[in-house]
């Protein structure tokens, strides 16, 4: 049922084939985001995973937005309303889904902010520290690489680490032993504690964290959420006008009915009260001087009842 003429795209078509291209392109780039934040390895030391029901929500919703833009995008192209309808009720409940998860991550951020300290020591004491049952190489490579890149020591700092540390990564260490991470210079030596870092690396971890979801973030609530909102509030009149076309294209013969009958009782009512002027030649002259205008206004005010008219049946398409 779509056009295959050579005639240009309407406005509101483009509006549409723009506002789900650029959906999807957003929608690729905040998938590949998310991967490469999961996939690093420093995230086994926050209190997220791929498994929380927060982060399946996340590919239920984006799977249910890729479905959805594709389905804008075929059913302007093939001018097919039921699809149409489909997409755009689709979007409405995908953005009250953002605005609910948008505030459930906010809580999760406080609550991390606020527990951070507490959770990291604990997983340093259970993986490092006087509780580690079996220490894994791969948590101590990822230690030894934070204490050097962040100049940290320990996830409270420098003072804290005797009352937490016995033995780090199966090296034995007495009270003046220091991780060989926590040296400016690391060697199986150790350093004095004058020359260690002192910094705790809750802080600066917190600061990696929030580097990495700051993106998640913009994409997720400064793009694809505000898209979402312009397009099912503001540009809900793109859409009706695209209902309306669809809907003409079917039923061409009632539309050409409608204007026919209008025009008729338009010309026959004008008719009918040109007789009231009477014969005097002055009246009669001045009606023909302006009888041109009026032909141009009659013509204005049809066509206008006309899209009025035709705006009728698309209002109730959307809902």
């Amino acid at each position: 049922m779509h056009n295959t003429g050579t005639k240009s795209t309407p406005h509101y078509r483009v509006w549409v084939y723009c506002f789900n291209s650029i959906m999807l392109v957003l929608q690729v780039l905040f998938v590949f985001s998310a991967w490469r934040v999961f996939r690093h390895e420093w995230m086994i030391l926050f209190p997220f995973s791929a498994t929380d029901l927060s982060v399946i929500y996340l590919y239920v919703a984006f799977s249910l937005q890729f479905f959805a833009c594709l389905c804008g995008i075929w059913a302007v192209y093939r001018s097919n309303r039921y699809v149409l309808r489909l997409f755009y009720m689709l979007l409405i409940p995908l953005m009250l889904g953002d605005m609910f998860i948008g505030l459930i991550w906010a809580i999760r951020f406080r609550l991390l902010h606020l527990n951070y300290s507490n959770f990291l020591t604990s997983l340093w004491t259970e993986q490092v520290g006087i509780n580690a049952q079996q220490v894994t190489t791969s948590f101590c490579d990822i230690w030894d690489d934070i204490q050097q890149s962040y100049q940290c020591c320990g996830p409270l700092g420098f003072e804290q680490l005797p009352h937490l540390l016995i033995n780090y990564c199966g090296q034995q260490l007495n009270g003046t032993m220091i991780p060989p991470s926590c040296c400016p210079q690391p060697s199986l030596d150790g350093c004095s504690a004058e020359s260690a870092f002192q910094l705790a690396c809750d802080k600066p971890l917190l600061k990696w964290y929030h580097s990495q979801a700051d993106l998640l973030s913009i994409i997720g609530y400064w793009c694809l959420f505000p898209l979402k909102l312009i397009f099912v509030v503001v540009l809900r009149q793109e859409l009706a006008e695209i209902f309306l076309e669809i809907y003409k294209e079917g039923n061409q013969e009632l539309f050409r009915h409608w204007a026919d009958d209008y025009q008729a009782n338009r010309t026959d009512s004008n008719d009918a009260n040109g007789s009231d002027y009477g014969n005097g030649s002055d009246i009669q002259d001045d009606h023909n001087g302006t009888s041109e205008n009026d032909s141009h206004k009659l013509l204005a005010q049809t066509q206008s009842v006309q899209f009025r008219i035709e705006m009728t049946p698309s209002e109730t398409d959307l809902t």
